[in-house]
């Protein structure tokens, strides 16, 4: 028997609705050799689809009831809000169907979609948000159901605005229009629109009950991070996987149960709990939100613990008594007139005088908006998670100022740190940078930017003396320096990082050798970009030519590396690579903006690894290596992808 499922996965807030239409479509659109009775219900609720009681079991429904009936006929079986998602119990179920015609067809609503993931079905449909036209036309035929034409008139209005309050999910518009539809005055329709959804109590119930179907099946420690998440604004789009991930840790959510696993992997569980029941939905790549009605549902759940804010100017944004009961508080400053609002001290369940405790402190600041890190910071050792660490530039900072020296406390941060003004530091000539990261085991991103307050220009000594007295993080895996004034860069403590897979230098301005960048063995992209002081790139440049006459000349440089990127030097004149054992595994070369650079070595062009080469704004490369005239065409002719001022000119990938 061929069983052609077609599962069609329902929006969050669950596919009741459709049950309006599904009837009356298909009594008129099913084929003739269909056998068709349809049969309705929550299966979450019994266990079964919903005119099988408790206590009966698939098999026997299906024996007494499909194995009745006329099997010269297809059958079309409709099963709405499916929640079972456990193979073993739809297996005999699936055996008792073979007494229909070959043909015959299932379909299946879920707001689960590992239920469609199950039934291996070919044909799911994920089912989105009603565009604003298809609600207006649901909500009119109830809401307007046999009413007068002057009713029409004086409501359209207001209706729409509903309509538009439901964000195009049928089961509120179904709701509100059912709600609406026995109310007849202006005034009472703008009191629906100027109420909160789940003051209504027809609505409470109308909504409640499928999106509670949802929750109950949540894990239990699942449900909390679900209603963590309305600590975002309704209507952000900008919800990030880890960040939320973040969050969930800092409040202890994911260290309550499988002791010893990792919490971000258990994080990325429960946020897929969330996901395939609908209950957050991918807004754009790696940004995700919710829905505002599942937003309200989360708040109503968390008694209102959860509180977002914005601070625009002077007036305090906390004034409603409803406010009363908020643990949990986001509160987003907008430009630097705004002032931390009084108010907030009065919210006596945020505890904010405590923070021996706190896990997460995370700025999002532009253009160098934060002048400083506060003192004591250093006293907050349980610390997971800082977004940045700024170095003041003297003035009356310095006396409220944390010293970079006290970042040496914060030995539990893990995962990304950004250190933005190092070229602010005066001392540090005896020392007491030396263990500032050495002890930060689970950091593995660093951003060291070499930037000064004052305008005076600083002495490259110094920047390489902070360098080479740091001892970075041992498990480090991303480092990025910018701004950094030093000749050279002091690298040879650096070879105890080896788990560095990615390095950027960036506006580096007076840098002209890189020694030693060679010996990292696990570094696989090495980003160099506006290397202003550049004019040759050789083995002097890379500290190998001394190294050749020694047996060290059997050494492989650069033995990982895969990805080479070359931007925006522009004195760059001369590339030249004697080295035999340089970027071995060499597949992707990009130079962009580099207009004084005459050619590409003819070594690493004949990487027979080498499988993608772009270069752009560099118009001598352009005119050397051209398709149709270049002289040095058949160099690069055998690479499998070139690109060549943003233009495809070659692609046999």
């Amino acid at each position: 028997m061929e069983l052609g499922n077609f599962c069609d996965r329902a929006p969050a807030s669950g596919p009741a609705a459709g049950l309006l239409i599904l009837p009356h479509f298909f009594l008129h659109a099913c084929p003739a050799n269909f056998f068709w009775e349809p049969y309705f219900g929550n299966s979450k609720v019994f266990d079964l689809p919903f005119p099988f009681r408790t206590g009966c079991n698939f098999c026997r429904v299906e024996q007494t009831w499909l194995g009745s009936k006329d099997c010269s006929k297809k059958i079309l079986l409709i099963l709405d809000d499916v929640w079972i998602d456990i193979d073993k119990k739809w297996e005999p179920f699936y055996n008792c169907l073979k007494n229909g015609r070959c043909g015959s067809k299932i379909l299946v609503t879920t707001r689960n979609e590992l239920v469609a993931r199950m039934m291996n079905s070919n044909d799911s449909i994920p089912v989105g948000q009603l565009p604003y036209e298809e609600n207006w036309l649901l909500f009119e035929k109830i809401a307007f159901f046999k009413r007068p034409p002057n009713d029409y008139k004086n409501l359209e209005e207001i209706g729409s605005e509903i309509v538009r309050k439901c964000k195009g999910l049928p089961l509120a518009t179904v709701t509100i229009g059912s709600l609406l539809r026995f109310k007849g005055s202006k005034e009472q329709w703008q009191h629906v629109l100027d109420s909160e959804l789940w003051k209504l109590e027809n609505v409470q119930k109308g909504l409640l009950t499928p999106l509670m179907l949802s929750y109950n099946d949540l894990p239990p420690m699942v449900k909390q991070c679900f209603i963590y998440c309305s600590i975002f604004l309704k209507d952000y789009e900008y919800m990030s996987k880890n960040q939320l991930i973040d969050f969930w840790m800092a409040q202890g959510y994911l260290g309550l149960e499988k002791n010893g696993e990792n919490k971000e992997i258990i994080g990325k569980e429960y946020f897929d709990h969330l996901m395939t029941r609908s209950l957050l939905q991918e807004n754009k790549p790696c940004s995700y939100k919710m829905h505002d009605i599942v937003h309200d549902f989360a708040q109503f759940l968390g008694n209102n613990e959860c509180l977002s804010v914005e601070v625009h100017g002077v007036e305090d944004p906390i004034t409603n008594s409803s406010h009363d009961k908020v643990r949990h508080l986001m509160l987003t400053v907008d430009g630097v007139g705004p002032s931390f609002p009084e108010s907030t001290y009065r919210l006596k369940w945020l505890r904010i005088e405590k923070l021996v405790n706190l896990r997460r402190l995370q700025f999002e600041t532009f253009d160098r908006a934060l002048l400083y890190m506060p003192k004591r910071v250093e006293k907050l050792t349980g610390l997971r998670r800082l977004s940045e660490f700024v170095i003041p530039g003297g003035g009356d900072h310095d006396n409220k100022a944390c010293s970079f020296e006290g970042l040496e406390n914060l030995n539990r941060l893990e995962g990304s740190l950004t250190v933005r003004g190092l070229g602010n530091l005066t001392d540090v000539s005896d020392g007491k940078l030396t263990n500032v990261f050495k002890n930060k085991e689970k950091l593995d991103r660093l951003h060291l930017e070499f930037y000064k307050s004052e305008e005076e220009e600083r002495l490259g000594e110094d920047d390489e003396l902070i360098l080479k007295t740091l001892q970075l993080p041992p498990n480090l895996e991303n480092l990025l320096i910018s701004r950094y004034r030093g000749n050279t860069v002091p690298s040879t403590n650096w070879m105890t990082l080896t788990k560095l897979e990615v390095l950027t230098l960036r506006a580096c301005s007076n840098c002209k050798h890189l020694h030693h960048l060679g010996n990292l063995p696990f570094l696989e992209l090495l980003d160099l970009t506006a290397m202003s002081s550049v004019k040759k790139v050789d083995d002097d440049f890379w500290g190998v030519e001394s190294e050749t006459s020694s047996s060290s000349s059997l050494c492989v440089h650069f033995p990982k590396l895969t990805h080479f990127n070359f931007w925006d030097t522009r004195e760059w004149e001369e590339w030249d690579c004697k080295v035999e054992e340089f970027m071995p595994c060499l597949a992707i070369l990009s130079i962009v903006r580099c207009p004084k650079l005459k050619a590409l070595p003819d070594g690493l062009l004949q990487r027979a690894t080498l499988k993608q080469l772009d270069f752009s704004e560099s118009p001598i490369l352009t005119e050397r290596y051209n398709k149709e005239t270049g002289e040095d065409w058949p160099k690069i002719s055998h690479i499998p992808y070139i690109e060549i001022d943003g233009i495809s000119v070659q692609d046999e990938q």
